[in-house]
């Protein structure tokens, strides 16, 4: 009975913190794309995956 209570606690927490990993790729991308400017084809290979 303990472990299916913390299997759930496990799931409505990963539930919740979903949306951040969804937009973690897009934080990312733009955090690097500032000091990095040059390195355009980095970026748009980057864009293309995400």
């Amino acid at each position: 009975m303990q472990a299916r209570a913390f299997r759930v606690a496990c799931f409505e927490s990963a539930s919740a913190a979903l949306p951040y990993v969804e937009a973690l790729p897009q934080l990312l991308l733009r955090v690097g794309r500032g000091p990095q400017v040059g390195h355009a084809p980095r970026h748009t290979l980057s864009d293309a995956v995400f």
